[in-house]
């Protein structure tokens, strides 16, 4: 805040943000769990510690706003400082 105010410049890092794409559908009998616990798996793999993620697909729409809570919340787990959803008709 001291260089702000005194015109200097003040460095700050940006979180990296990631896109993850969802596609397809869910079959049935699989939960919301089933999901977020392979996405997880899938997201430790990739190392997204420290980003914001933003899911985005054509598999986004057929996700309840449950499940797309329960991906979200799972956030810490794979290491990601946030986990999103875009607005769209369910929201």
């Amino acid at each position: 805040a001291e260089n702000v105010m005194l015109g200097r410049a003040s460095w700050m890092r940006t979180p990296d943000i990631v896109g993850v794409e969802l596609t397809g559908q869910r079959r049935p009998g699989i939960t919301a769990t089933d999901l977020v616990l392979s996405l997880t798996e899938f997201l430790r793999q990739q190392k997204v510690v420290g980003a914001y993620l933003e899911f985005f697909g054509d598999g986004v729409p057929a996700l309840t706003i449950g499940d797309r809570a329960t991906i979200s919340n799972m956030a810490p787990e794979y290491g990601a400082t946030a986990a999103m959803f875009a607005i769209d008709e369910q929201t």
